[in-house]
């Protein structure tokens, strides 16, 4: 066989292999442009929202969620499912609204108080 020629077998072999190029997914990006055209939009309405202030503030409030979605994430990535996160967080902002004042003592109360309701709902009694 000379050499440079293949046989149609082998043709038909390397065309049937998958490609090796990475394929970009024109539709995956649809959501990312939607969220580029929406920010735009958001900011043209309101040229302040992207200050460092708003920013902080929006981070703020969003913390809780965060720290919740996480602990459920853990939850359920290790296996388990709990779906008393919920009342597990509202009752601990019900204690630390009503316990909590200025002192360190009172929020040192308030941390351990949180802490235990949260332990002995992991152990499975009902605080």
């Amino acid at each position: 066989m000379a050499t440079g020629t293949t046989t149609p077998e082998e043709r038909t072999a390397a065309s049937q292999r998958p490609s090796t190029r990475a394929r970009l997914d024109w539709f995956a990006l649809v959501p990312y442009l939607i969220l580029i055209v929406l920010a735009v939009a958001v900011v043209s309405l309101n040229p302040k929202l992207f200050s460092l202030q708003v920013l902080e503030t929006k981070l703020n409030n969003g913390l809780p969620l965060m720290f919740a979605t996480a602990a459920q994430a853990v939850v359920i990535l290790t296996g388990g499912i709990d779906l008393s996160i919920g009342g597990v967080l509202s009752l601990g902002a019900a204690i630390a609204a009503t316990q909590m004042g200025v002192t360190w003592q009172s929020i040192a109360l308030c941390t351990f108080l949180i802490l235990l309701v949260g332990y002995l709902r992991a152990k499975g009694g009902t605080p």
